[in-house]
């Protein structure tokens, strides 16, 4: 199979005309990861109290509406091939994450003497989530900071592995959408009980990392995509471009920010509220050209180009800042960070993430050749 070494895809029209699932690409999305990676960026190598932990949670959202999308395109051609998934995901996400592990691992073992190897297993066995909260809570300290951004990945991760056999046995959007709302009720009432309990937990990390606290956001783009699946569902993203929708939506975020005082409600509650705006304004752009600027923005080809490498400027980006920090410092150091991390997010891109999503095409290929399609559903 040849590979393609293109940033860009020629997309004809910068939004989809229909809601339904297909494996049509999908304008925006691009730039709305391009968005969340600058968004960790910018906090991590700028401002650290900057929207790192929103950029972090439109990645789940996007992650959550995506998958969805593709195994109900995949449902209406063939039942849906587990195995197959599987060997996508592993080849799509694996490589570049053991490329940056053995790079983390001379590093650390030329910085720290002490080099925490259970690190590195969190890493690659996706529980640095867990292990994060554990050595905070015990007030251990963390070696090497490339490995926490791993958190996130082990809560997709988490997602990765359970929910394929969720889609498979519920099958229809109706059902699905209500797997994905009984999730986010679920962790809602989740955080508010524990916060209850134990509010000295609210100022850590505890019910920002944790996947039982955090799967709800990835639960938001499922509901997402399984409402584009329904007649009713149809209407009602159909409606998220009205000024009307949107004035409401940003609405019920500022009032549920700046009127919730109690610590607890407003733990349990953030990441729902925040959630609703962000998936009316996704709708809107994605099957509306309503909203020209923002549409513009985000297929812009800069913002193609950086969501797609979006996935290698995560992985790459501290261990970029480690190297431009420890030579330039301050307002230079970040400047020389951002262009670092682009650079080994573009060679992890081309020299790593392609080649083995093209050889995971080829394995998957044949496995499909040997299983027996049941037809258009």
């Amino acid at each position: 199979m040849r590979i393609r070494f293109s940033l860009f895809d020629d997309v004809s029209t910068p939004y989809l005309r229909s809601t339904l699932a297909s494996y049509e690409h999908v304008p925006s999305l691009d730039g709305l990861r391009a968005v969340s990676i600058i968004a960790v960026m910018f906090t991590h190598f700028i401002f650290p109290h900057g929207p790192g932990g929103y950029g972090v949670f439109l990645f789940f959202i996007i992650s959550g509406f995506l998958i969805t999308r593709l195994l109900f395109a995949e449902q209406k051609i063939q039942k849906v091939d587990l195995k197959a998934f599987y060997i996508r995901r592993v080849f799509r996400l694996y490589p570049v994450l053991l490329v940056l592990t053995l790079t983390a691992i001379i590093v650390g073992q030329l910085l720290y003497r002490n080099f925490d190897f259970g690190e590195v297993g969190a890493a690659l066995f996706y529980y640095s989530n867990f292990l994060i909260v554990h050595k905070e809570l015990n007030n251990i300290p963390w070696q090497m900071n490339a490995f926490q951004v791993f958190w996130s990945l082990s809560v997709e991760e988490h997602f990765y592995i359970a929910f394929p056999f969720l889609f498979v046995l519920l099958r229809t959007p109706v059902k699905i959408l209500m797997l994905a709302l009984f999730v986010v009720v679920a962790c809602t009432i989740g955080r508010y009980t524990m916060a209850v309990a134990h509010p000295e937990l609210i100022s850590t990390h505890y019910f920002g990392m944790l996947t039982q606290y955090r799967i709800d956001s990835i639960a938001l783009g499922v509901a997402l995509a399984a409402l584009c699946e329904m007649p009713s569902g149809n209407i009602l993203l159909r409606q998220a471009g009205n000024y009307f929708v949107m004035a409401i939506a940003l609405a019920v975020l500022i009032a549920g920010f700046a009127f919730l005082r109690d610590p607890a409600l407003k733990t349990a509650l953030r990441w729902p509220l925040l959630g609703f705006p962000i998936l009316v304004f996704t709708s809107a752009i994605i099957f509306s050209p309503k909203y020209r600027v923002p549409i513009d923005i985000l297929n812009h080809p800069v913002m193609v180009w950086t969501g797609k490498l979006s996935y290698s400027l995560y992985v790459w980006h501290v261990l970029a800042g480690y190297a431009a920090f420890a030579l330039v410092p301050n307002a230079p150091g970040a400047a020389l960070a951002i262009i670092f991390a682009y650079l080994l997010a573009t060679g992890s891109y081309f020299l790593v993430e392609r080649p083995m999503i093209a050889v995971g095409r080829r394995i998957r290929h044949k496995h499909r050749e040997r299983v027996p399609v049941t037809g258009l559903r």
